[in-house]
């Protein structure tokens, strides 16, 4: 179901319009309601769902760049590297979406966080390295770096409600 909110922001604010979709999410098996809220300049909060279809799509990324650098022994093996941290952050996240309590949740959180962090160092090892050009690397670098903060704010407001009751 899709909501236009006309002239307002969730906070009041007269910028633009938010469009809020919501969507019936699992939550530790809570079947929780959840929303997605996007703004027509770009901003947006994300479900799950959301983010694990952005894991995939950097993990694809990162595989057709590594396709096109030259073969050199060196560069073939950091780029081993790039690849199984790539795909690992979509392969934990959907392992951390599927957590059966907060405590697993937060250890396999923290798990994404650091191979998405180690996605972003290989990123400018090879490029420092010259293995992959500046213009083909800055997004990559871009979207590893968010998804790290994404992770990060995420492991750290699970660990702030680990304790809570729900």
């Amino acid at each position: 179901m899709a909501l236009e909110v006309e002239g307002s922001n969730p906070s009041g604010h007269p910028r633009g319009s938010w469009r809020v979709r919501k969507y019936k999410v699992g939550k530790w098996g809570s079947g929780r309601k959840g929303t997605i809220i996007s703004h027509p300049s770009g901003g947006y909060m994300a479900t799950y769902e959301h983010l694990k279809e952005r894991t995939k799509l950097f993990a694809i990324a990162v595989i057709r760049v590594v396709q096109t650098m030259s073969r050199n022994w060196i560069f073939e093996i950091l780029a081993r590297q790039l690849v199984r941290a790539a795909t690992s952050v979509g392969a934990n996240y959907r392992g951390a979406c599927r957590a059966k309590s907060k405590a697993d949740f937060i250890s396999k959180i923290s798990i994404v966080e650091e191979e998405s962090d180690e996605a972003q160092y290989w990123l400018e090892l090879l490029q420092a390295l010259g293995a992959l050009p500046e213009q083909k690397v800055s997004q990559l670098r871009q979207e590893a770096s968010e998804l790290t903060a994404i992770f990060t704010a995420s492991r750290r407001t699970a660990k702030k409600h680990e304790n809570r009751v729900s």
